[in-house]
């Protein structure tokens, strides 16, 4: 089963080993409904690293930290984001991120 951005009305990071993990998927969800809303295509966004910290200065007070962005490559070792082509740093979600996401999201009915 898979969900789009468009359908999660809400995510408390729950189903993650740990809290920062799912803090992360969180964020990265909502950068992803940002994108879908902005061009219109309701599909994951691909993003870097770069990416990530940018949208989070935007959307957030709160400062973004190494342990933050060193949880990215973590879910890249959990599986939860891979590579977009080999030797690049743009990523992408995973279906076991997805299957997370579906079993433990709020989706809007």
């Amino acid at each position: 089963m898979s969900i789009t951005p468009s359908e999660i009305a809400g995510f408390d990071g729950s189903g993650f080993e740990n809290p920062l993990l799912g803090s992360v998927a969180g964020h990265i969800i909502e950068m992803s409904q940002v994108g879908a809303y902005v061009s219109g295509r309701d599909e994951w966004l691909s993003f870097s690293s770069t990416d990530y910290s940018a949208f989070r200065q935007e959307t957030s007070s709160a400062s973004i930290d190494h342990d933050e962005i060193s949880m990215l490559g973590e879910m890249v070792k959990g599986r939860y984001l891979q590579h977009v082509g080999e030797g690049t740093d743009v990523l992408e979600v995973t279906d076991k991120f997805l299957d997370v996401v579906v079993e433990f999201a709020a989706t809007k009915a």
